[in-house]
């Protein structure tokens, strides 16, 4: 359906109603999220509360989750109602992929909770298409509010086409509000969209929107993005017409998060000045519904913004920790921890919605019962050490190193490679890799492998800064720590230790595009898939001068998974390092 048949839809729903009120202005309160990676259980996060003594000290607590989301915006629909302001409810992106939650249920849990939620709409994040275009298509059909993309565009002949709008209308006593999605175009490379499916760039998509929307008289007009926050900001700055971007796609819980030891991640909301110099207002709620978005936005009757309020709240339960160990805290610290929070406009104490918690519950127990599920063989004992020539107490002396490092290096290169469909190198860190795989390999040992949540990253390095990073992180794990030993897929190279006290990194390869290993090009540029751990300075790692730095969202565990799922018939042997060691 083109632009031009949405609009003439929209309208004749609104001439059938009280008649468009374009005119008018509007007091709205928008609720959001982003990015919320099918996280729909609480998760023990680390804060800065005060002690007995009022001191600000690390304190443990439960945070996020479904069950508090849904008490959190049914009391502010309530509050909107009371303020006769008009309320919508908004998901910026990326509800698929993360947990075992999703690995399991696919998009049929998301669909329960956002529908039992009321959500207005959603943008369709590059994580949607992780199971594919036909996978999506049946989400869509499932839910009970639009997905919206203005740059996506696929054929007739493809499942999801039809099943998303690039932009819907909303109508509140007659005044229309556009609600426009825009996805990252970089989904073809870090998700698995179908080869009918195409991105236009978010600048020519959103100035096509706009200039239809404006001339068919609404003047109210939010973009709904799954971009990230750079994004958002040049979009604002661009393209004229735009009065709210509400964003994901990158992890920003806009806003001063320091009185509770987050740090400050800039104002919230960011206000800007669109090319016209009209008002452009940008809000973005973080990652895994730890925190909701509330955006108070006032417009003029002429769609301008007049004034735009915007905090995130992190959502906590009430029980705390402190100590090392932590344990519970007394009543005097409790008292002070609920005085504190009490007064504090970015953090609450919020009870569960039983109805949620009831439903999240069912689907736990399923995942619990799912985590035995037998995914593969291993062949042999797949022993893992950290440092080659360490002792592993079943297996004696490992000669060549962790027998398990080289198939999660190989599982992260892998998905790449599918993704993308370019050649990757891979490069994991021993301390990462926490568990043996012996026998039947389940989805629940997988997860005893890689227990971190870490997320597979996709950068663009030299071979110059490749060999920096194995020469750097080899001797620092034979003299710092062995947690950063570099364990690595499509690569060979040698370690020298004749000189214990100089660890030397020698004669680099790398597989070619026939399969062959090459000695490395120090001036060429390689694809490399690593953990986000690594790839945001853990154990020491830096990747110097990298590029195209994009985290994928892909769980490493998850991924391992898959690659257990695809070897011929499902037996996982051992595999060559890569690694030589000369003494």
């Amino acid at each position: 359906m083109t632009i031009k048949k949405y609009l003439l839809a929209a309208f004749a729903c609104c001439g059938l109603l009280t008649g468009c009120k374009s005119d008018e202005p509007m007091s709205i309160k928008i609720t959001h999220v982003n990015d919320t990676h099918s996280y729909f259980d609480e998760e023990a996060m680390q804060l800065e509360l005060p002690d007995a003594t009022g001191k600000p000290v690390a304190t443990y607590a439960y945070v996020g989750g479904y069950p508090r989301l849904k008490t959190k915006i049914d009391e502010l629909r309530n509050e909107a109602l009371v303020e006769e302001k008009d309320f919508m409810l908004l998901h910026a992106g990326d509800a698929f992929a993360g947990t075992l939650f999703f690995t399991l249920f696919k998009g049929t849990l998301n669909a329960e909770f956002m529908n039992y939620f009321e959500f207005d709409a959603m943008v369709i994040g590059n994580h949607e298409f992780d199971l594919g275009n036909e996978s999506l298509a049946s989400f869509s059909k499932s839910v009970n509010f639009p997905l919206l993309s203005s740059n996506i565009k696929t054929k007739k002949r493809d499942p999801l086409h039809d099943e998303y709008l690039p932009f819907t209308v909303k109508l509140y006593d007659g005044k229309p509000v556009a609600i426009v999605g825009i996805t990252t175009e970089y989904t073809e490379i870090i998700s698995s969209p179908s080869d009918a499916t195409k991105f236009l760039t978010a600048e020519k998509a959103a100035k096509k929107t706009v200039k239809a929307l404006k001339s068919s008289g609404i003047n109210k007009i939010i973009f709904l993005t799954h971009s990230g926050l750079e994004s958002d900001i040049a979009l604002a700055a661009s393209v004229p017409g735009i009065d709210v971007i509400i964003g994901g796609h990158s992890p920003e819980v806009l806003g001063d998060h320091s009185n509770i030891g987050l740090g400050d991640q800039g104002p919230s909301p960011i206000m800007m000045t669109g090319p016209k110099g009209d008002p452009v207002c940008i809000m973005h709620s973080g990652e895994k519904a730890k925190a909701i978005g509330i955006t108070d936005v006032e417009f003029s009757g002429g769609g301008v913004v007049e004034s735009c309020s915007g905090q995130n709240v992190f959502l906590v339960g009430n029980v705390f920790a402190q100590g090392s160990p932590a344990e519970l805290v007394d009543d005097d610290t409790y008292q002070n921890i609920y005085s504190f929070i009490s007064s504090s406009n970015n953090i609450e104490i919020v009870e569960k919605d039983l109805t949620s918690q009831a439903m999240l519950e069912q689907a736990k127990a399923e995942v619990d019962a799912f985590t035995s599920t037998v995914v593969g063989i291993a062949s042999e004992p797949l022993y893992h050490v950290r440092l080659p020539g360490d002792e592993h107490e079943d297996a004696g002396e490992l000669v060549g190193g962790s027998m398990v490092g080289p198939h999660v290096a190989l599982s992260m290169a892998e998905k790449m490679e599918q993704t993308s469909g370019q050649p990757y190198v891979a490069m994991m860190n021993a301390g990462g890799v926490r568990a043996d795989l012996v026998g039947e390999i389940t989805v629940g040992s997988a997860y005893s492998v890689m227990p971190f949540s870490s997320t597979v990253v996709s950068m663009s390095v030299t071979g110059e800064s490749l060999v920096n990073t194995l020469s750097t992180n080899v001797a620092n794990s034979y003299l710092i720590s062995s947690v950063a030993f570099p364990y690595v897929a499509n690569i060979h190279y040698t370690i020298n230790l004749t000189d214990p006290e100089s660890p030397k990194v020698e004669n680099v390869l790398v597989k070619d595009e026939n399969g062959v290993f090459q000695e490395i090009d120090l001036s060429a540029r390689y694809y490399l898939a690593t953990t986000s751990y690594l790839a945001g300075g853990g154990d020491l790692y830096s990747f110097d001068e990298a590029q195209d730095i994009t985290d994928t969202g892909h769980v490493d565990a998850d991924v391992l998974v898959q690659y257990v799922e695809g070897q011929t018939g499902g037996f996982v042997t051992n595999i060559d390092s890569g690694i030589t060691i000369i003494k």
